[in-house]
């Protein structure tokens, strides 16, 4: 197979000497390493190519690190790039600013040579981590929306709410709409004829933990009415009561339609519209 592509780092500081003392350690440990001597040269850089990680010194001349990141940080290609701040201001409120900024750890000046290697693989096997959680979130909102599926989570206390991109999708709703919405926002969604069947059912879900499975119309933002599949399941706490309530919604009102189709196809005449023989005999067998 294709040998494992080098990480390629990005070394960004002033000083000279640290910067070469940091390129040579992490060369040395087998990365593909490239320098900036400062914030503008290293943003041109990164604006420039792809990179695996920066190593940031925090404070510089001119543009200073806390501004190199929130740069970083803004740009598409930056939102989940580990950046490492170098610092020698070992106080709460500098490090604390460089979390701030966007920093994903620091490390403290004089640099431990030997440990920073070690720190730089842990970065960056942190970052493959949230990297492919990303993908996999990714592959099931795809999923979701080719399925007509969304998925929701809701915790009891406080009534903390969230819901994907695919509920949205099933209820028509937009995005920013969908984001703000509450649990009670959906439960008037639902027609009225089942309301008080689903409202008894989450009430169960949340006070007695009871999961459910069912079928109900709902009229969408746009006024279209649909028929969904709601499954919950519940979430316990160490004690045993009720925590989360977590459920997928699905649009299959295709499917109802498809299997009415198909029922009318079997048991009445296509021409006519009466019923046929098959449901004659249907009808009269068991009276017979």
């Amino acid at each position: 197979g294709l040998a494992a592509a080098v990480p390629r780092l990005l070394v960004v500081d002033d000083d000279e000497l640290m910067r070469q003392m940091a390129t040579y350690t992490l060369q040395q440990a087998g990365f593909d390493v490239v320098e900036a001597s400062d914030g503008p040269h290293a943003l041109a850089l990164l604006s420039a190519s792809h990179f695996d990680l920066v190593l940031l010194d925090l404070v510089m001349p001119g543009m200073d690190g806390y501004e190199v990141c929130r740069l970083i940080r803004a740009a598409p290609q930056g939102a989940l790039l580990p950046v490492l701040v170098l610092t020698g201001l070992n106080d709460t409120v500098s490090i604390d600013a460089a979390y701030d900024a966007g920093a994903s750890d620091f490390i403290a000046k004089p640099i431990h040579w030997t440990l920073l290697s070690h720190r730089v693989r842990y970065a960056l096997r942190a970052s493959a981590a949230v990297a492919g959680a990303q993908r996999a979130r990714e592959r099931l909102e795809r999923a979701q929306h080719i399925a007509h599926m969304g998925h929701w989570e809701l915790m009891l206390a406080g009534q903390r709410f969230r819901c994907s991109p695919g509920l949205a999708q099933v209820y028509a709703m937009a995005p920013d709409a969908a984001a703000r919405a509450t649990p009670s926002d959906f439960a008037r969604k639902v027609a009225v004829a089942d309301r008080e069947r689903v409202h008894a059912a989450r009430l169960d879900a949340a006070t007695a933990g009871l999961p459910y499975q069912m079928s109900f119309e709902v009229r969408r933002d746009d006024g279209v009415v649909r028929t969904v599949f709601e499954q919950v399941v519940v979430l316990r706490n160490p004690a045993g009561q009720p925590e989360q309530l977590e459920g997928i919604t699905q649009d299959i009102t295709d499917r109802i339609e498809a299997e009415r189709r198909i029922t009318q196809l079997t048991h009445y005449d296509s021409m006519t519209g009466l019923p046929n023989s098959r449901f004659f005999r249907e009808l009269c067998t068991p009276a017979l």
